[in-house]
């Protein structure tokens, strides 16, 4: 099982909820492997709960993702530099794969991003 910590659920992180939701077989199948959405970080927990995120799945401390063991990706969707930086420079340092959609981040920080994640040995994409 590949479990995924979700950085966001605005209208971008929800819109990811619902799609692995709708194609949890199809990804399954090609993946070799079931994947989860694990934690959400939101601090607008009625987001959450309007695309069925159970309560005790969502959190509003970053901590609660980087630092959880199970959690093997970090979809970072909450935008802007920081603290969308900080978190996904926390998540590599804690060896965990991160994707992203955020372009501004990018053209900002993109080699100190892609650095750290060769340094760490981790998968970093994006949109």
């Amino acid at each position: 099982m590949i479990q995924i910590g979700l950085l966001g659920c605005g209208t971008v992180g929800s819109g990811v909820v619902k799609l692995l939701e709708k194609n949890a077989a199809t990804i399954a199948q090609r993946s070799g492997d079931e994947v989860v959405i694990h934690r959400v970080m939101e601090k607008d927990k009625d987001k959450c709960l309007a695309v069925g995120i159970a309560p005790e799945r969502i959190t509003t401390n970053i901590e609660d993702i980087v630092n959880d063991p199970e959690i093997d990706i970090v979809v970072e969707l909450i935008g802007g530099i920081e603290p969308a930086s900080s978190y996904i420079l926390q998540a590599m340092h804690q060896g965990k794969h991160v994707v992203t959609a955020n372009k501004d981040l990018i053209a900002v920080s993109g080699k100190e991003l892609f650095e750290t994640a060769e340094e760490n040995q981790v998968d970093f994409y994006f949109e």
